[in-house]
């Protein structure tokens, strides 16, 4: 699988939401590709996202390798967007499935907001839902 495209699944409106830009994982391993996200990039476009599921070049033994294909994608994949597909890109958020978390979360701590697509920082929220409460067993 080819290094450096996107399979894109679009929401079908011109929404004003920000992109979905998808990293996948893959236990760290190169023969696990963007293919295996296609049920979590599907669910997200039904909820109304616009999402670039994109590919990167998993050299074993090289992140760098991997976190420079991801801040590429960052930079280009929203105004290819806009390009190929006539969709205002409002933004960007970088999500990230197993390994490909990692590397998001990596990306977004290297990539002062300007840098990337200008809106990348890591974060995260451990509060439970509303109502949700804890039990033990």
């Amino acid at each position: 699988m080819p290094a450096n495209v996107a399979d894109f699944w679009w929401d079908g409106s011109s929404s004003d939401k920000p992109l979905v830009l998808l990293v996948h994982g893959g236990l760290w391993r190169p023969r696990y590709d963007r293919t295996h996200t296609q049920p979590m990039a599907a669910a997200l476009r039904q909820a109304g996202w616009s999402v670039p599921s994109i590919e990167y070049r998993r050299t074993p033994g090289k992140p760098d390798d991997d976190t420079h294909d991801i801040r590429l994608a960052m930079r280009n994949v929203p105004s290819d967007v806009e390009a190929l597909f006539d969709h205002h890109v409002v933004g960007t958020v970088l999500v990230g499935h197993s390994a490909g978390g990692q590397l998001a979360l990596w990306v977004a701590s290297r990539c002062p907001p300007g840098r990337a697509s200008g809106n990348a920082r890591p974060g995260a929220d451990y509060r439970p839902p509303s109502g949700a409460r804890m039990q033990s067993r």
